[in-house]
């Protein structure tokens, strides 16, 4: 069985979506430092972070490293 990695989850935050120009409230579960699932509810482990963004804006996609 492999190593479980720790997700930070970034919970009620505002997703935009600079391409399509999408706003929505959402998680974003984030994994090996690189962005995982966008999504709603998810669940979390008792090694996971979480984090609750209300309030604050995420850019997925816009900066690449």
């Amino acid at each position: 069985m492999g190593a479980t990695r720790n997700r930070l989850i970034l919970e009620g935050t505002r997703v935009i979506d600079g391409v399509d120009g999408v706003q929505e409230t959402r998680d974003v579960v984030i994994e090996a430092g690189r962005i995982a699932e966008i999504g709603s509810n998810f669940a979390s482990r008792s090694e996971d972070r979480v984090v609750d963004l209300a309030g604050h804006s995420v850019l997925p996609g816009m900066i690449q490293g």
